[in-house]
């Protein structure tokens, strides 16, 4: 089952997707529902901040359930771009959110299409639907 979500490229729009997520999730641990929520803010800032300021100011984020795995996509019209693992200087202000993905997903990755779609995945979701269906 997948629960498709549209928000605007806003500064508004991590805080909109993280409470969607969470309410998606409502019948997931609270370990599984807090690390993905993480992850979704960081994925819809990166959006906001590095996303085109014209062309495709929205973002589309996608949570699924397959096989006991909760994955989560984000889309928007990011160029194509290149992650190089590590951590910025640490005298920087950003630089850490994809790092943040790393360690709070279980998996992730990108994939660069017409659109670009960082999705993370989250293993422990058997048994359970979204929105508490099961």
């Amino acid at each position: 089952m997948d629960i498709p979500h549209r928000f605007e490229s806003s500064t508004q729009a991590p805080g909109q997707a993280r409470h969607q997520v969470a309410s998606d999730l409502n019948a997931f641990s609270a370990e599984l529902v807090s690390r993905a929520c993480l992850v979704v803010s960081e994925l819809v800032t990166n959006s906001v901040v590095h996303g085109p300021a014209v062309g495709s100011p929205r973002i589309d984020v996608v949570v699924r359930v397959l096989d006991g795995v909760l994955r989560i996509e984000v889309a928007n019209g990011l160029q194509p771009f290149r992650f190089e693992r590590g951590l910025p200087p640490p005298d920087s202000l950003t630089g850490r959110g994809l790092s943040v993905v790393e360690g709070a997903a279980d998996r992730w990755g990108i994939e660069d299409g017409a659109r670009t779609c960082v999705w993370a995945e989250f293993n422990g979701a058997a048994g359970v639907g979204l929105g508490g269906k099961g």
